[in-house]
């Protein structure tokens, strides 16, 4: 099931158009929120826990910054226990520094497309075995 095949055109305009407005879209199932800010630094400012966080770095080499291990340590800490990470890359630095930050990875294909992703969900125990180096950022603060 697609995205499109799941919302119909009249909500996709409608959240589109909330969330370019007024940065917020909120309905029975879900609240949006848009915040346009280096991500490195919003992620600071969130305090509560979320089911479902979507992690689209587009060219995770142009930007390491977003699938560093640090970094996912930190989307680790605000995903619920039950929650999911959703990640548009499959690059394998990003699969070891998910696994790492102490999720479980699982492979996908859009088939509609060429677009290969990850599901990641959290793990009590991190993954070390056939982990390769991931990107590093300790300090949240360096380039791509």
């Amino acid at each position: 099931l697609s995205l499109h095949d799941a919302l119909p055109i009249y909500l996709h305009v409608k959240m589109v158009d909330a969330l370019f407005t007024c940065k917020s879209y909120e309905n029975d199932f879900a609240t949006i929120e848009f915040i346009n800010a280096e991500a490195r630094y919003a992620i600071t400012f969130l305090d509560e826990l979320f089911d479902v966080i979507f992690l689209d770095p587009f060219v995770e080499n142009n930007n390491a910054s977003l699938v560093s291990l640090e970094f996912l340590k930190r989307l680790r800490m605000l995903l619920k226990p039950k929650g999911v990470l959703v990640a548009s890359t499959s690059f394998q630095a990003v699969q070891s520094g998910l696994s790492l930050a102490g999720f479980e990875v699982s492979l996908f294909h859009d088939k509609t497309s060429d677009i290969k992703g990850v599901i990641a969900t959290p793990t009590h125990t991190p993954t070390i075995l056939h982990v390769k180096n991931p990107y590093r950022d300790p300090h949240l603060i360096l380039s791509d």
